[in-house]
């Protein structure tokens, strides 16, 4: 099986988060240029994370290409690092919010991966996992 070209939003969220961090620790080293470089990343990714990734629901999508559902856990995540401007954390909390409400993101006290209303899909990547494998 081989995936098509794509941006993955969980990875572009840990790669912000990391260069970050990196950002950080060479500024205590006392690299500035060096840190300079990576809070240029920072910059860059986050700019780009919600136009990137946007979904109608109000999160941010898992990808660009197969398995662009609503990524609940990822929006969550993205929040929670700080990665995206004030104004999208705001916008993601109430699709949250909205979404919580209307019964489409907990279940018996979890939190899903992806809301009830988009729940399966023959063009996500996590139908492909198991081929030949009768699917509900």
């Amino acid at each position: 099986m081989s995936l098509p070209v794509q941006d993955n939003f969980f990875c572009s969220v840990l790669r912000c988060r990391a260069a970050r961090q990196l950002a950080d620790l060479h500024d205590i080293c006392g690299n500035d240029q060096t840190a300079k470089e990576y809070r240029a990343i920072v910059e860059n990714i986050s700019k780009h994370l919600s136009s990137t990734f946007a979904h109608d629901s109000g999160l941010l999508k898992a990808s660009t290409g197969k398995s662009a559902q609503a990524d609940v856990w990822g929006s969550a995540f993205a929040v929670y690092a700080d990665v995206l401007p004030k104004h999208d954390a705001k916008r993601i909390s109430q699709a949250f919010l909205d979404a919580f409400t209307r019964g489409t993101i907990a279940w018996k006290s979890n939190i899903r991966h992806v809301p009830t209303d988009e729940d399966f899909s023959e063009t996500s990547v996590w139908e492909d996992m198991l081929p030949n494998f009768k699917k509900n």
